[in-house]
């Protein structure tokens, strides 16, 4: 079993759109009935976006159901009207392939990642992604069948749930600052002026989002010692 990483440049609606808007990344996931799409970019360029959403809606053959728009992003839910003729993610399930969300585009390129069972010829798999476009192969590794289920097990709604957005926005400066690492690259005063806080809120939210962070991985940190100590017998 290989989990392989392809960068598409095809002509499916999906990446026709971020051809349209390269200024944006977006990423995609797909249950085959909504189809859930995050785009994050500058505020104009989102505005863009927004004032032709009409236009996108007509090339993807497809109506919004929800639509919400926050600094730098914006989150799109509509109706799925995939097939294998215009979704990578519907020809990888028709090859028997897995298919790891979120599906990114951006430039105008699509990167997917798969996971190939035994049996596949790899080499296969990737022709069948070359009668729609470019295809390049990025990565490839060995993967043990047991692994798919921390693959799959893993989910951001269930992680995340509890953080109000001031609490994820400050756990992400915090992140991005190096405000983690051993020995730290920056104190707090500097996240606070970052997030536009005092440092005392700005501690607060930080400390309250490790907290439910921690709290929520407690499942996930379980079943990660129960796969070791199966591994170990």
């Amino acid at each position: 079993m290989q989990e392989i990483v392809l960068e598409i440049d095809n002509t499916f609606p999906f990446n026709i759109i971020s051809k349209d808007f390269k200024e944006l990344k977006f990423y995609r996931w797909c249950n085959s009935s909504i189809d859930y799409l995050e785009f994050y970019g500058e505020n104009e360029k989102l505005d863009k976006l927004d004032s032709k959403l009409d236009k996108v809606e007509k090339k993807l053959g497809t109506k919004t159901i929800y639509k919400s728009r926050q600094p730098s992003k914006m989150t799109l839910m509509l109706s799925c009207s995939c097939s294998i003729h215009n979704s990578s993610i519907r020809v990888a399930e028709s090859l028997n392939c897995l298919w790891k969300g979120p599906v990114m585009y951006a430039n105008g390129v699509e990167t997917l990642t798969l996971i190939v069972v035994e049996g596949h010829d790899l080499m296969d798999v990737i022709s069948v992604f070359k009668k729609n476009g470019n295809v390049s192969l990025i990565k490839s590794i060995q993967m043990m069948p047991d692994s798919l289920r921390s693959t799959y097990t893993l989910s951001i709604s269930s992680l995340f749930n509890q953080l109000t957005e001031k609490q994820a926005h400050m756990l992400k400066i915090a992140i991005e600052s190096g405000y983690f690492k051993i020995p730290k690259n920056t104190h707090i005063s500097h996240l606070a002026k970052r997030g536009g806080l005092s440092v005392s809120t700005a501690q607060e939210h930080l400390n309250k989002a490790k907290s439910k962070l921690m709290k929520n991985m407690e499942p996930y940190i379980n079943l990660y010692l129960t796969l070791m100590e199966q591994n170990n017998v």
